[in-house]
């Protein structure tokens, strides 16, 4: 996993969506990636 020191506002800026009514949101699986997670599993 990524040293904590390594992430910015800029990593979740890129993968940032927004809705038609202005809402901002992040899928799981792309924060998965920005995150360095390994393994996705489903609970």
């Amino acid at each position: 996993m990524k040293n904590i020191e390594e992430y910015t506002p800029t990593i979740f800026e890129n993968i940032k969506h927004i809705d038609e009514q202005g809402n901002e949101y992040w899928l799981a699986r792309e924060l998965q990636i920005a995150l360095d997670y390994k393994k996705w599993k489903s609970l």
